[in-house]
């Protein structure tokens, strides 16, 4: 070990005991205090909110891209939902629907008001599937067309038909047999439809979002700006609601109707609510719990002091803890204003996590100080106070903030932020420590206690009995947590919706959704991109026809988009090469003959039969008309944008009601993913489900290395502080043991891992060390090696700031937000386990050693 190493602690104590001279002189503090706070205000009233969850994630990963580009090209997800119930029939609730249309097209006349398609659209639709209805067919359905379409089929179906009529039900079914007597539309056009458009929440003949009960409409509210916008948002909302209250006031069924609402925009709203409430509560919480426990374990002494000075009295102990504690985090709120300006909700939760880290320093501080003033006058004490406590003081710092530190390199925005800002605000909350302190404490009505009363320095009287009994307990609690790990371990939270700030209102109607359409709310996004428009729809068709085995086999509920309107160029030529031996004219003669047959008038049929030559001739020449279909007022504009590097076309996967879990849930994506590999290279399948087992994928390994970077760095720090090895090793045993047993009972208790709380284990790394290094540095100050005045000294200080680091994190669990709240109880879990180990398993070491 070098000597430059050795000693750092003395080295420190001569300018830590000059910091006493501002007492005298505290303009050169003043001054410092009142730069940083007028640089910080400004960067406070900069910061924004994320609310996407999705802004946490690297920008580098594919779907991440497909997504941003989604919602740049065709606004995905940017919409409010309203969900129209009630029992009032089908024609009123589609008049009340107009009506609320209405109101709202009128409240947001930069938006579109969606409920409805147009008269000119369903008839185009129709015009197209009608005339070229047999190129939408996949093989099977292909060849049962060609089956009944042969002469034999032809007679059969007929047959059937004629069979059909003569039954008791034969009334009902003479329609529809004289619109098709072949039965295509029952045994081949309905399930191709039902399979490319099986999800659609359009009515077919209303063109409406309609349940087929007749009991809910679904109208959606399209913005002209992203959900991201959050006062966009905010006043899309409130002008919506405003709209719904005017059109029940002014409609008869209003009253009798139930309007819910849920999409993008209400998301961002009640996400960007959630993430200001958490951060106040949470840290008013922090800091409130922090000065309580504060009070209880450090009451203030008034024996003695004048009835005027009082009030001084009580308040001066929490004042000192609160004036440098709010500093330091008003400070940091103004570097995250200006280092980032907009914060999502993992780097929210850094003004909580400094509370709870950052009080550590005063308490200590305050501490000695108490212990000093017992033998000296203040200026005295105040320089005994920060030449013993302020290299330790630093090193804390320094170690914990370099294990925040180290979240910088993850390529996890959130936790890249967080560890940024949580690094740079216990820097600044130390300087706001110290500048505070020099020239406060000595004016403070401030009495000194006597540490020998402590009731900590029993620990230090334990007999070396005792002291091997702990260690036997912690041998067989650190077995425990291995055995956890090792069956069933650490599971991850892949779900991003248990994450994500839950809502009454959202969720009541999503499962409203699922229950009258029987759909999930929850569809997986197809973004396909090629060197132009015509080749973008032709791969997106074949995309679609991949996942037709995946709808058939019920996993899927169908994919809306271009392959529901558009066959891929493949099928269209394998269908018409198929219908090459069909000739029309033919196959019509053949029909009326067999209808002729069976004594029917075949001009009765005359309808039925003049939509099948039209499909067949239609159908035999291929072309659908691109142009038409994707021109600006075509079905496919809004699913096809043309630019100049290329065509890029959006589809929707929609899920059917019941959404699987878990692993079944990543499963389905997975398939889903590989299906479409395999059928366009330009295609990205963008769904949560998917990037979280991705970046789960990539997270892990991340952390592990930060967990060994980080405990790298803590040893080398601490080791630097001591200067010797074997006081290095002692101190790092509390947190090689608080790490062990906190992942140990996590994975006893069913605590999953997160993309919140997986940040913990490098950060107990930094937070939990410091106990050790207050307990070993006081034990070896001044040579003495006395045990039981070492813990009665640095008993109640190391019982107080795990407390209050506990609380700060504690604080969390309030938060709506449920990755916050396990984050908090993560932390606070490890903050314990490192305090217990600090208590009983280091002195017990001290004892035997």
């Amino acid at each position: 070990m070098p000597a430059a190493l050795r000693g750092l602690a003395e080295r420190l104590a001569a300018p830590m005991s000059r910091l006493a001279s501002i007492s005298r002189r505290p303009g050169p503090s003043l001054l410092l205090i009142g730069v940083l706070t007028v640089a910080a205000v400004p960067g406070v009233l900069r910061v924004s909110f994320e609310e996407d969850l999705t802004a946490l994630f690297p920008g580098d990963q594919p779907e991440i891209r497909a997504l941003a580009t989604y919602r740049d090209l065709f606004a995905g997800g940017d919409s409010l939902l309203l969900l129209v119930r009630g029992e009032v029939g089908r024609d009123r609730l589609l008049a009340a629907g107009d009506a609320l249309a209405q109101r709202l097209a009128a409240a947001c006349p930069e938006a579109r008001v969606r409920h409805r398609m147009d008269r000119e659209t369903q008839e185009f639709l129709k015009g197209t599937f009608r005339d070229h209805a047999f190129l939408y067919l996949a093989p099977p359905e292909m060849g049962e067309a060609r089956r009944l379409l042969s002469p034999d089929g032809i007679r059969e179906a007929v047959a059937a038909g004629a069979r059909r009529l003569s039954s008791p039900s034969g009334l009902a079914q003479a329609e529809r047999f004289q619109r098709d007597p072949l039965g295509l539309g029952e045994r081949v056009f309905f399930p191709a439809f039902r399979r490319s458009a099986g999800g659609a929440l359009l009515d077919p003949e209303s063109g409406a979002a309609l349940s087929a009960d007749g009991r809910a409409l679904l109208l959606r509210v399209e913005g002209a700006s992203q959900a991201r916008d959050v006062p966009y948002s905010r006043d899309v909302v409130a002008r919506c609601e405003r709209a719904v209250a005017e059109w029940r006031a002014a409609t008869a069924d209003g009253g009798a109707l139930q309007v819910t609402r849920a999409g993008g925009y209400l998301a961002a709203v009640r996400n960007e609510a959630s993430i200001k409430r958490d951060l106040v509560l949470t840290s008013v919480t922090g800091v409130l719990g922090v000065l309580a426990l504060f009070a209880l374990a450090c009451p203030p002494r008034l024996r003695g002091v004048p009835p005027r000075r009082a009030l001084a009295s009580l308040a001066a102990p929490h004042g000192l803890v609160a004036v440098p504690l709010g500093l330091g985090v008003l400070w940091t709120a103004g570097l995250a204003g200006w280092a980032y300006g907009r914060i999502g909700f993992v780097t929210a939760a850094f003004a909580a996590v400094l509370v709870g880290l950052a009080v550590d320093f005063p308490i200590h501080l305050l501490t000695r100080y108490r212990d000093e003033r017992t033998r000296a006058e203040p200026a005295a004490a105040l320089a005994a106070t920060l030449a013993g406590t302020g290299p330790g003081l630093v090193a804390a710092a320094v170690t914990t903030a370099g294990a925040f530190l180290v979240l910088v390199s993850s390529s996890f925005r959130g936790l890249s932020e967080m560890g940024l800002l949580t690094a740079a605000g216990l820097v600044l909350c130390l300087v706001a420590v110290f500048s505070t302190a020099a020239f406060l404490y000595p004016r403070a009505e401030i009495r000194g206690r006597d540490p020998e009363r402590s009731p900590f320095g029993a620990i230090g009287r334990l007999p070396r009995g005792a002291a091997l009994a702990v260690l036997a307990l912690a041998a067989a609690a650190s077995a425990g947590a291995a055995a956890a790990l090792s069956r069933p371990g650490l599971r991850f939270e892949e779900d991003l919706r248990r994450l994500a700030t839950p809502g009454a209102e959202a969720n009541e109607t999503q499962g409203a959704l699922a229950e009258a359409f029987g759909l999930s709310l929850d569809p997986l996004l197809l973004l396909t991109e090629a060197g132009d428009a015509d080749a973008a729809v032709a791969e997106a068709a074949r995309v679609a026809e991949s996942l037709e085995g995946l709808v058939a086999e019920g996993r899927l509920a169908s994919v809306l988009g271009p392959g529901s309107l558009l066959p891929s160029p493949e099928r269209r030529a394998a269908n018409c090469a198929a219908l090459a031996e069909v000739e029309p004219g033919a196959t019509i003669a053949g029909v009326r003959a067999a209808l002729d047959g069976e004594g029917f008038d075949p001009a009765e049929f005359g309808e039925g039969l003049g939509h099948l030559e039209a499909a067949l001739a239609g159908s035999r020449r291929g072309d659908l008309g691109l142009a038409a279909l994707s021109g600006r007022e075509g079905p496919l504009h809004e699913v096809l944008r043309a630019r100049p590097a290329g065509g890029a076309v959006a589809a929707t996967v929609l899920q059917p009601a019941g959404r699987p879990d878990g692993a079944a849930r990543t499963a389905l994506a997975r398939d889903v993913a590989e299906a479409v590999a395999r059928a366009g290279p330009g295609t990205v399948l963008a769904t949560a489900d998917l990037v979280v087992a991705r970046l789960r994928d990539r997270l892990l390994p991340e952390v592990r290395v930060m967990c060994l970077v980080a405990g790298g760095a803590v040893a080398l720090l601490t080791f630097f502080h001591f200067g010797r090895l074997g006081w290095t090793l002692l101190a790092l045993v509390p947190v090689g043991l608080g790490l062990l047993w906190t992942a140990g009972a996590m994975a006893a208790l069913g605590i999953p891992l997160t993309f919140f709380n997986v940040s913990i284990f490098p950060l107990i790394l930094g937070i939990g060390v410091d106990d050790g290094i207050h307990v070993v540095s006081r034990y070896i100050e001044g040579g003495e090696r006395d045990l039981q005045r070492t813990l009665a000294a640095v008993g109640l200080p190391v019982v107080m700031t795990s407390a209050t680091t506990m609380m700060g994190f504690g604080s969390l669990v309030l938060a709506e937000n449920p990755g916050l709240a396990s984050l908090g109880a993560a932390s606070s879990l490890g903050v314990g386990a490192c305090l217990a180990a600090s208590l009983l398993v280091l002195p017990a070491l001290l004892r035997c050693r």
